[in-house]
């Protein structure tokens, strides 16, 4: 047998002690380890893995604090342990596990009568990334008014910034997190909400605009000339006046959320 290096023998414990994964034949980890007292090999490696799955779903239960609210402890601990045995972890960084959590709560939909869980789980992760990020440079209020009225404009935004929208009303049922309930979420849920999500001095802000505001940030987060952005909404809602735009971009300033300002004369 070739020398067994120390990143192949790493591997090969990460693949015993992850459950469900099959370990690779030649050469196994029993080989290799012996284990202490009266433990078996498989017994000692048990002991790791129960420790996997321990601290995976302490981390999913960090991440995913309102689903866990939401569900409670037995089906929160199920949907936790069929995810592990599903979506091994591949990094060693565990506050990274969970992307595809939302999607399987999807696949699964476990409550019929709870069909918010994946945009809420996808709403928490979107949260977790932010928390994480670092909070990029704004533009100065002051550019607005230097802004000529026939030049092409576009705005970019900064990188601690999202958007997020769901037709479900997860930002009130994550507000509400860790309070009481008996077995029903405590708020009406079933409407649509779209958000503005950004990190400004080190922390996470959270903004809920109209529909009409949203396809303007959409748009111009996609690229679209501020003229394209407004004329589009404006079509599409004609009640959204000259004052509401004007509070749209006293919010996308005073926010901090534009990093560029891309002018084309």
């Amino acid at each position: 047998m070739d020398q067994l290096t120390l990143k192949h023998f790493q591997h090969l414990f990460s693949q015993a002690t992850q459950p469900s994964v099959e370990p690779e034949t030649s050469p196994t980890i029993g080989d290799l380890l012996l284990p202490g007292g009266t433990l078996t090999t498989p017994g000692a490696l048990n002991v790791y893995a129960d420790g996997v799955v321990a601290r995976l779903t302490e981390a999913l239960g960090e991440t995913f604090e309102a689903i866990w609210w939401v569900c409670g402890d037995d089906d929160f601990f199920q949907f936790a342990k069929y995810y592990i045995q599903t979506h091994p972890s591949s990094t060693y960084n565990l506050s990274n596990y969970g992307e595809e959590f939302p999607d399987v709560l999807d696949r699964m939909a476990p409550f019929p009568d709870l069909p918010f869980l994946g945009d809420l789980a996808r709403y928490e992760w979107l949260f977790k990334f932010l928390f994480h990020t670092k909070p990029h440079e704004s533009v100065s209020p002051d550019s607005l008014q230097s802004l000529s009225e026939d030049a092409t404009i576009r705005f970019h935004f900064g990188s601690a910034m999202r958007l997020f929208t769901s037709p479900y009303a997860v930002y009130d049922l994550w507000k509400l997190r860790g309070t009481e309930h008996d077995g029903k979420p405590p708020t009406e849920w079933d409407h649509s909400q779209s958000l503005v999500l950004y990190k400004k001095d080190k922390q996470i802000f959270i903004r809920e605009v109209s529909d009409a505001e949203y396809g303007i940030l959409l748009a111009l987060q996609q690229n679209a000339t501020l003229e394209g952005a407004l004329t589009s909404a404006v079509d599409a809602h004609p009640s959204f006046d000259q004052q509401r735009i004007a509070d749209l971009f006293q919010m996308m300033f005073h926010t901090g959320i534009i990093h560029h300002i891309e002018i084309e004369p």
